[in-house]
């Protein structure tokens, strides 16, 4: 028998590719990356760090009766509301006068919230309430309230009200 002598040829060693996404990593879920060799058809997988979550902030700012949040959404569908903010109540600063004063109540003045949520205040004004004249010549001396730019010939009115001078401010 006739022996010929051998060679000893050192293994190749697997050549991997670059890898291919077998199982996408999510927000929570971690993935798996497969590598396969060239050669030979071996495979191996190191596993892909999950994503964790990226949320998108969207601020909901608060009104006069409702408090203000944010809301932070992720593309995965999770949802969270945090950084609560305290509502703002209302603030009336600019009254504006009704000019509504009669001979027997005071008159009263209206603000709009400055907010500009539409709500409104009135108070009334101390004080404002027209004094009261009467008509000279009523049956039983008393007379009736009337108002002052209704009546025609100002000689047939007395009391404390200049009516002169109430014309001059517009009333």
């Amino acid at each position: 028998e006739i022996l010929v002598a051998q060679e000893t040829i050192d293994a190749l060693g697997h050549s991997y590719d670059d890898g291919v996404v077998t199982t996408a990593p999510t927000c929570t879920e971690k993935g798996v990356k497969t590598f396969t060799c060239e050669t030979c058809g071996d495979t191996y997988t190191d596993e892909i760090e999950a994503l964790g979550h990226d949320y998108n902030a969207v601020v909901t700012a608060p009104t006069c009766t409702e408090a203000g949040y944010t809301t932070y959404t992720c593309a995965c569908g999770d949802t969270y509301t945090d950084d609560e903010v305290e509502a703002l109540g209302h603030s009336f600063t600019i009254y504006v006068s009704d000019n509504n004063a009669t001979c027997t109540a005071d008159g009263t003045k209206t603000a709009i919230c400055d907010h500009g949520c539409g709500e409104t205040d009135t108070v009334t004004i101390a004080g404002t309430m027209l004094p009261t004249v009467f008509k000279i010549g009523d049956a039983d001396g008393t007379g009736n309230c009337e108002d002052p730019e209704d009546v025609p010939g100002c000689e047939d009115y007395y009391g404390d009200v200049d009516l002169k001078a109430l014309k001059k401010l517009g009333f």
